[in-house]
């Protein structure tokens, strides 16, 4: 295998683990599998989950993996599926489906070797690979603005500005016209390309930390989570980074 993708989960046994797709356990739950990776060893961020949602696990493949060719993340309920077409791009952002509708996703467990050649063949001509756009309602600003607090950020894009100049107006620029992103910080690229982004995203996000206080409700209080979907897209196409999408299909456990 030349690729790992990491399935982030806090709660339950992920429906694929295989060779390539490994799980790795987030939060302070008991072990959910007995030898399963977990965000709280080595160097690790572990004791912000609550607040930084996936990205505890992000941060860890970042500081401590270092043996692999492409790393990936997905999570327990949304993987990507390398076995869909993508006819209905127009129609749909991403799949739902249920338990009884995973056949599709069931060659993919049965199948790591042939989806990671897959894998490799597309990263040969592609710089990552990501969800399929998914539609907001409105601007990136406005939608966040709609979804959770403003001032966060409005916060972060004058770290950027003040850390990042080269990034300012294209961030600016990007919250205030884009209404579609690649969501759930779900993406397979190079350890290089991991690296760089998530050095980038956590000086960021450390650096806001510093100047908020956390919201006392407990879902939006995953505000660094948040942001970092909206971050991790601003990276991309600042970048210039060469995309390939791929179906997310979300499955309701």
């Amino acid at each position: 295998m030349k690729t790992t993708i990491y399935c982030v989960t806090h709660k339950a046994k992920p429906l694929i683990i295989n060779n390539l797709i490994i799980p790795f356990q987030v939060g302070n739950n008991p072990d959910i599998l007995e030898g399963i990776i977990r965000d709280n060893i080595l160097e690790n961020i572990s004791n912000k989950n609550d607040s930084y949602s996936e990205l505890t696990a992000c941060y860890w493949i970042w500081k401590n993996v270092k043996s692999t060719n492409y790393v990936g993340l997905c999570h327990y309920r949304r993987y990507f599926n390398f076995n869909l077409p993508l006819f209905n791009k127009k129609k749909y952002d991403y799949l739902f489906t249920d338990i009884n509708g995973f056949k599709k996703l069931k060659q993919y467990k049965a199948n790591d070797a042939k989806i990671d050649k897959k894998i490799v063949k597309i990263l040969k001509h592609h710089d990552a690979i990501v969800t399929v756009s998914y539609n907001l309602e409105n601007t990136v600003y406005e939608d966040y603005k709609k979804q959770h607090r403003i001032e966060d950020l409005e916060e972060t894009l004058k770290i950027i500005k003040e850390f990042y100049p080269d990034y300012a107006t294209f961030s600016q620029n990007f919250v205030n016209t884009v209404t579609k992103i690649h969501i759930c910080n779900m993406f397979i690229t190079s350890k290089f390309i991991w690296d760089d982004y998530h050095q980038w995203l956590f000086h960021i996000l450390f650096e806001l930390e510093k100047r908020i206080n956390l919201p006392d409700d407990t879902y939006q209080k995953r505000v660094f989570g948040f942001l970092s979907e909206r971050l991790f897209n601003i990276y991309l196409y600042k970048k210039k980074l060469k995309l390939k999408e791929i179906a997310m299909t979300f499955v309701e456990a």
